[in-house]
């Protein structure tokens, strides 16, 4: 084509050879490069965290009764909600903290106090309800676990942040690794659930202790550590809504887990608990894509380039409902294949319970984009409202349909609660958006006026 010609015709619109070059030197530039590769590091930490935690329930289901999978489930119910309560989701905070509100030592002293609080919470809700002896040995490692596994991701935060997501992937990989080989061992050899679970409390610390403390050093070489007192107050009553919104979040698949096992036994509870990992490794894997896209989405909101800010929000929950609508599609067509595969034909019967809690997922997971959206705008108190109403719906919806319904009324009530939580937190991101438009319009006006006057 010589420099006269017309380029190709792309709609109604002539493009010629000096647009393509514009086109690919905006593609193909050194942000955009980094961005993608960031995105799959974050793709890549998730996945493994992902496969760790779905091999762990495999290898438990394999050596044990549906029953022991179910008290494992229950204690996962009992400690979520409560570490997402006071764990205050200070890795988003931190991550997207593009002005250093807050020193890092001062999200890990916040981190390290409210991890021990959580534990403490735990303990004395399972003695205060008259669970089994057996049932408090298991919180109380899964408790410990879920503390040494908090303050790993407030150095994942600060990875994160400085935009290397490749670092909480190694750390990932050889979690899992030591992760997946002590279960092995412990249930295959002794079938004993908390001796499992003690070895896995013990993997988390070692890699806390000898591996992240290490790889942290690689962005911010000073001592993390070391107490810093000094300005904890103000963090914690700015992520004390964060907290909230996690903790409630988190009741949204734990009330559906106390109603069964009240009504039908900690064996239903384990279908349920194996069935709902479908659900949460989808969602760990496309936490990839907010963890990975936070960090810029808090600079183009800072510095106040709002298409940029809509468009990236926009990408983001396309993503996350491709997602969720392929996890619709691969277990209504393989359902009750995987299950046989995977944990065993026992399993199996409960295949058509898959698909509404994968319906779920669809909205979980474009709820996520949402709320990193507000959380990048430091609109925190939208999300609380929402949260409190999706648990709200999962109680109304587990009281009505577990009782007679069994695990497809556990579904049921989370997809109720997934859907009502997202449309509450997408009319509100809205609002928001508004109001940020009409007070970017006042500044420029204002800002005009004051030229004219000088």
């Amino acid at each position: 084509m010589t420099d006269g010609e017309v380029g190709p015709r792309l709609g109604s619109v002539m493009v010629g050879p000096g647009t393509l070059s514009t086109i690919r030197r905006l593609v193909w530039t050194r942000s955009t490069l980094w961005l993608i590769g960031n995105s799959l590091a974050a793709l890549a930490s998730r996945s493994i965290y992902a496969a760790e935690q779905w091999g762990i329930v495999v290898l438990i289901a394999r050596a044990a009764t549906p029953a022991t999978v179910g008290m494992y489930g229950l204690a996962l119910a009992i400690v979520t909600p409560l570490f997402g309560l006071f764990s205050l989701d200070l890795r988003s905070l931190l991550a997207t903290d593009y002005h250093g509100r807050h020193q890092t030592t001062q999200y890990v002293a916040v981190r390290f106090a409210t991890a021990v609080l959580a534990v403490l919470c735990a303990l004395a809700g399972v003695v205060a309800f008259g669970y089994s002896s057996t049932l408090l040995v298991v919180v109380l490692l899964v408790a410990l676990r879920k503390l040494f596994e908090g303050l790993s991701d407030i150095l994942f935060a600060v990875m994160q942040k400085h935009e290397r997501m490749d670092l909480p992937a190694r750390s990932a990989a050889v979690k899992m690794v030591g992760s997946l080989a002590v279960v092995a061992v412990a249930v295959s050899s002794t079938h004993s659930l908390p001796l499992a679970l003690g070895g896995l409390a013990l993997v988390s610390l070692g890699t806390l202790v000898i591996y992240d403390a290490r790889l942290v050093r690689r962005v911010e070489p000073t001592t993390l550590w070391r107490a810093d007192l000094g300005g904890e107050h103000g963090l914690v009553r700015q992520a004390v809504p964060l907290g909230l919104v996690s903790a409630l979040i988190a009741l949204q698949t734990s009330l559906p887990r106390y109603f069964l096992a009240a009504q039908h036994g900690d064996t239903m509870v384990g279908h349920l608990t194996v069935l709902s990992h479908f659900l949460i490794a989808g969602a760990i894997v496309n936490g990839a894509f907010q963890q990975s896209a936070g960090p810029r989405l808090a600079r183009y909101f800072t510095t106040w380039r709002p298409k940029r800010f809509v468009w990236a929000v926009a990408a983001l929950c396309g993503a996350s409902a491709v997602l969720g609508v392929a996890g619709v599609g691969s277990v209504v067509w393989l359902g009750s294949v995987i299950l046989a595969v995977v944990y065993g034909a026992a399993y199996a019967e409960f295949a058509d319970v898959l698909p509404w809690l994968m319906a779920a997922g669809i909205a979980s997971y474009v709820l996520a984009s949402v709320s990193t959206a507000l959380t990048v705008m430091r609109r925190l108190t939208v999300q609380v409202v929402a949260a409190a109403c999706g648990a709200l719906a999962c109680l109304v919806a587990s009281w009505m349909f577990v009782p007679t319904s069994g695990l497809k009324g556990a579904a049921w009530a989370i997809l109720a609660a997934s859907v009502a939580n997202l449309v509450v937190t997408g009319l509100g991101l809205a609002g928001e958006m508004r109001r940020a438009r009409r007070a970017s319009g006042f500044r420029a006006a204002a800002s005009l006026a004051a030229r004219g006057r000088t």
